[in-house]
Order: structure tokens, then C-alpha cells, then sequence
């Protein structure tokens, strides 16, 4: 990229040198003034682009996740809250909003909201396809500062259509996923285990998800509770619980 830009200024400047034979002194001295800021201009929008292809090539993702919270709590069983607080590393100059993937399996879109950023756009899609919500940073984070990206979603389950589960798909490096389920609607006898499970995001033929766990109910604070640290890329966990 440099060379052509270092070759465009050669060839400009022995057309420049040609025309100069017809200018006066201080034609001339203007003409070179412009020439050579022009050519600072053009040296710094090189170097501008140059370093945002070494950072974007470096970096895929817009953003390193490091740690993720994810949380669901009932009181009935019916309405719901879902809150997901996220610490993410900017791996962008600039970095203003990110994409947040959520999918709720109930019939009624969620209300959606956020303590710490704005929602700019919501985009729901079929069941075959995670749902969007677009979150623009009230700070905006430069090149590998980090920040806490918060998304709350409060559900009803009216015809009881929706799925009991927690899920979240590894595609990066993440230090820890934390998952807490809250079911303040069950007795004082329900005693029944979560199951944790992952498949491949990536499979030749449909995957299933296969059990690797299991988290005991704690029945004073009615909840199930889960730290995967350092989960391995490529696949989908989840926290499944009776509904």
C-alpha cells in the first residue's frame, strides 16, 4: 500500500516539475506547499487504514467476551425476567454498539431493555434463528478497553409454550459463563437436579446435545446455580431445568 502510494507521488511530482517551468517563484512555493500536504494527507489515510486491516484480520470479532452472566427468574412460573451482563474487551479503534443474540422460545416477544446501553434496533426472526437487539455504548470503548454490556428481557409465558432452558453459543475465547436460575414458584419438596449439556455448532448432520453435568437445586434460595469457566469454542451449553 505504500509503495503506491509512493509511486503516485513520484509520477505527480514529475508532472508537478514539468508545470513549475511555467509558474513564477511564488507560484511555484504554493503549488509545492499544497503538493506536499496532500501528500501528509495521503501518507496518514494510508497509515489510518493500514492499522484498522492489521486490527480487523487480527481480530474477527468486533469484541473479546471475557466473562458472561446470564440469569432467569420466576416467581410463577408464568412472567419472567432474563438478564445477561456481559464484560467485553473492544477489539476495534472505535468501538460504539454490538449485536446482542438472545432467543426466546415463548409465543409473546419480550420486553426488552437495558440498564447500561440504549436499545437502537430489535430484530425478531423465525424460530430456526437467534433474535437481535442492537445496544449502543453511552462511552463508547477505544482498542482494548473494557467495559459491561447489560441486556434484560421480561417474559410471559401465558400459554406455557416456552422452553426451560438457558443456553449460550462459544464461538471466542470467554474466561467464565455464569449461569443462575431462579424458580421462586416451587415447593419446599422439589428437589430435582438441572442437567448441563453442549453439541457442536458445527456438524455434518443435526447434532444432539449431550449431557456432561448436572447442578443440584438449592431449595433455600430456590435456585440452580453454575460457573463454566474456560468452555471449550465451538459449541452450544446450556442449563435445562423442569418446568
Amino acid at each position: 500500500m505504500f509503495l503506491k502510494i509512493f509511486n503516485l507521488v513520484a509520477g505527480c511530482a514529475s508532472i508537478i516539475g514539468v508545470l513549475f517551468l511555467f509558474f513564477t517563484d511564488k507560484q511555484v512555493g504554493v503549488v509545492a506547499l499544497f503538493a506536499f500536504c496532500l501528500f501528509l494527507l495521503g501518507m496518514l489515510i494510508t497509515v489510518c487504514i493500514g492499522v484498522w486491516q492489521m486490527i480487523k484480520n487480527e481480530n474477527p470479532e468486533t469484541y473479546r467476551k471475557i466473562t458472561s452472566f446470564t440469569s432467569f427468574e420466576t416467581s410463577d412460573g408464568i412472567h419472567g425476567v432474563y438478564e445477561v451482563f456481559k464484560v467485553i474487551q473492544s477489539k476495534r479503534p472505535y468501538l460504539q454498539q454490538i449485536d446482542h443474540n438472545f432467543k426466546w422460545t415463548g409465543s409473546k416477544t419480550p420486553d426488552i431493555s437495558s440498564e447500561l446501553q440504549d436499545i437502537k434496533q430489535l430484530t425478531v426472526l423465525d424460530s430456526n434463528s437467534y433474535d437481535k437487539a442492537t445496544l449502543v455504548l453511552r462511552k463508547p470503548l477505544k482498542y482494548n478497553e473494557t467495559g459491561t454490556i447489560h441486556f434484560k428481557a421480561i417474559t410471559d409465558d401465558f400459554d406455557n409454550v416456552a422452553k426451560p432452558y438457558l443456553d449460550y453459543k462459544v464461538t471466542t475465547d470467554i474466561n467464565v459463563i455464569h449461569f443462575r436460575v431462579t424458580l421462586k414458584n416451587k415447593d419446599e419438596n422439589y428437589s430435582r437436579p438441572a442437567r448441563l449439556l453442549k453439541k457442536a455448532i458445527e456438524s455434518n448432520v443435526p447434532a444432539a446435545y449431550v449431557q456432561f453435568g448436572s447442578v443440584p437445586f438449592d431449595q433455600f434460595s430456590k435456585s440452580y446455580q453454575y460457573y463454566l469457566t474456560d468452555p471449550e469454542i465451538g459449541y452450544y451449553y446450556r442449563l435445562e431445568w423442569e418446568k
